[in-house]
């Protein structure tokens, strides 16, 4: 099944009186990325498993279906890739590489459900669960593992050794967004936990040129 992933309702859209094929400015872009990002999040968490294949909107070179920009699309584009890989079980196999990832958080579960104390990581790689993704991870943790001692976030190492096509190290700018994405992050569990739980790896205030907390 090929699910196309498309049309900003009238309300989400960057201009609500584009003529579209689906609708006034279903042929526009969102105008909030985070509406995007929860309505794919929403979408492939619901059909995970079900759907083969998305694509993103349908005959985009069309101005009736869509009027933004490549770069526009290009964007979308990526952030529903990053979502989609971080979400679907089958996407987690192949970044984890390992057949039997995709439905392994369920131990996670059983573990802090036996008392278990359980410090966490997440291994960011740029460009695939960075940025949108790690935010709706974190949302994630908040709602589903609040038991957690601790959470750290490190970025993925590439050696000269690495051979996977799609792994790189993160750029300045990169970091800087993960730093300041997990401190914003640290004042809502302390609000609503009373600790700050999530904890950004060294490596990120030294590749970002940011003083240690």
């Amino acid at each position: 099944v090929l699910l196309p992933l498309q049309a900003s309702p009238t309300w989400a859209a960057s201009d609500p009186a584009s003529k579209g094929a689906y609708g006034m400015g279903a042929n526009t872009t969102p105008a909030r990325a985070t509406d995007w990002t929860s309505y794919v999040t929403a979408v492939v968490t619901r059909y995970k498993g079900v759907i083969g294949a998305y694509e993103i909107w349908n005959e985009p070179n069309l101005k009736h279906f869509f009027n933004g920009t490549p770069d526009e699309m290009a964007t979308l584009t990526r952030q529903a890739a990053q979502i989609i890989h971080a979400v679907d079980p089958a996407a987690r196999n192949d970044l984890l590489r390992n057949r039997r990832g995709g439905p392994s958080l369920r131990w996670l579960r059983a573990l802090l459900d036996h008392g278990i104390e359980v410090h966490g990581q997440i291994v960011v790689c740029p460009g695939i669960n960075d940025g949108a993704v790690l935010d709706d991870t974190l949302a994630g943790v908040l709602d589903e593992y609040p038991e957690l001692s601790t959470l750290a976030v490190v970025p993925l190492g590439v050696s000269a050794h690495s051979d996977e096509p799609g792994m790189r190290p993160h750029t300045r700018a990169e970091a800087a967004a993960t730093v300041e994405l997990v401190a914003s992050w640290q004042a809502s569990f302390l609000r609503l936990l009373g600790r700050r739980m999530v904890f950004a790896a060294d490596e990120y205030y030294l590749m970002a040129d940011r003083p240690f907390p």
